[in-house]
């Protein structure tokens, strides 16, 4: 969907920076994506199958039977957008801050011992919730579980309790497993066990992508999500990898030539058993022997991140360039760019 406006500064038409500088964060907060940008191409809308939609008492109606000449002649009349009304700095560039985590030793502690002290029962009941999801709890299980936790385990440090006004207590606590389900859930954050499914990497899987592939760190990066991929699957013979997947891996123009780069080394075998349409094609990778209970992993979550993963490792990013021949400045790059 498009939504098309007329913006104007002091009653002339705004430049793209004005723009940008005043509404970019508004519509990338929104969910949407502003136009226009300053080194993209796009579209104009009204072309086939793209409708004006009519609006009745603000509510969307059907789309209204206009080519694209009538349509752009409506856009013509679309009152101006005084920028000047609109309070706004310049962006900073400051990454977002982190997603609040619990560790699970705190979470645990808590579990145990209750509320430590006055002013503390909502952040103790948002820990324990995150807990539980990571446990892969079900959410009417962890509302449950922490209204029992907060009968049992008060110690008479929460007021509301002391009051008796129970039932602002457990509303309240649905309120905050709510919110951790919801928000963690449409992150794409997994509990532990789905999440160290998804893929994991042992030390001796970092020291082989630094023999296999020294000074490239392009294919440093992808063999690392390669095994990342393999390694909880590796259970089986073969291991099917779907095209989708070797596009994550190494994009679709050039997942072919990494792939037919292994097999050349012959670290990667493929088994041409399969059908279009019905099952995908099925690879063996020669690693090093390891199991999960070697996995690089922080606070029982696997490491997915290659930089992240090689710090644990090597200890020092000196230990790093040095493993893997790369030069100082790549590596802070990687860094930067998993921060994000």
């Amino acid at each position: 969907m498009h939504l098309i406006f007329a913006p104007r500064y002091r009653g002339k038409p705004a430049t793209k920076k004005l723009i940008r500088t005043v509404l970019e964060s508004r519509v990338r907060r929104s969910g949407g994506e502003l136009y226009p940008q300053t080194r993209r191409k796009f579209r104009l809308p009204f072309g086939r199958d793209q409708h004006i939609l009519d609006v009745v008492d603000g509510e969307l109606c059907a789309p209204l039977p206009y080519g694209w000449r009538e349509a752009l002649q409506w856009v013509f009349k679309v009152e101006p957008l005084a920028l000047e009304k609109f309070p706004h700095q310049l962006d900073l560039g400051l990454a977002a801050p982190a997603a609040h985590w619990t560790r699970r030793k705190e979470a645990e502690e808590l579990l145990e011992h209750g509320l430590l002290g006055p002013g503390t029962r909502h952040d103790a009941c948002l820990t324990l919730a995150i807990y539980f999801f990571r446990l892969n709890w079900d959410t009417s299980d962890t509302r449950a579980k922490l209204k029992w936790w907060m009968k049992t385990r008060h110690n008479r440090f929460s007021k509301e309790v002391n009051r008796g006004r129970w039932s602002v207590v457990h509303r309240e606590i649905d309120d905050i497993a709510s919110w951790v389900y919801e928000t963690y859930g449409r992150g794409g954050i997994y509990p532990d066990t789905t999440h160290n499914i998804e893929g994991w990497i042992t030390p001796k899987d970092m020291h082989f992508i630094g023999e296999v592939f020294p000074g490239s760190i392009v294919n440093q990066r992808r063999l690392f999500k390669l095994i990342s991929y393999y390694r909880p699957r590796s259970v089986y013979p073969w291991v099917f990898i779907p095209r989708w997947r070797w596009y994550q891996i190494a994009n679709k123009t050039h997942y072919l030539a990494f792939r037919a780069g292994l097999e050349n080394r012959g670290l990667l075998e493929g088994d041409h058993r399969y059908k279009v349409g019905e099952f995908s094609k099925r690879f063996r990778l020669r690693l090093p022997a390891a199991t999960s209970r070697d996995r690089i992993e922080e606070d029982c979550r696997a490491i997915q991140d290659f930089g992240t993963a090689a710090l644990k490792v090597f200890g020092s990013p000196r230990s790093v360039r040095d493993v893997f021949k790369i030069r100082r400045d790549t590596f802070w790059h990687i860094l930067r760019q998993e921060e994000r």
